[in-house]
């Protein structure tokens, strides 16, 4: 399924209606909500700061025309 438009609810149901017309485990298939902001379940989250504390602590480097 193409969508060029903003996917909306409607469209949501219309792509799963479609998802599960010929499956063979349509009552095996489950949605969960996730909220839109959940940087505790994201695994890179962790990575991104500590590697922003890296480079923000890190100490300018000095060359002959910065003393």
């Amino acid at each position: 399924m193409i969508v060029d438009e903003s996917f909306n609810a409607d469209k949501l149901v219309k792509f799963l209606e479609t998802l599960v017309k010929d499956a063979e485990r349509k009552d095996q298939i489950e949605i969960f909500y996730l909220p839109s902001y959940s940087p505790e379940i994201n695994p890179d989250e962790p990575l991104n700061t500590d590697l922003k504390y890296a480079i923000g602590s890190k100490v300018a480097p000095r060359n002959k025309t910065r003393v």
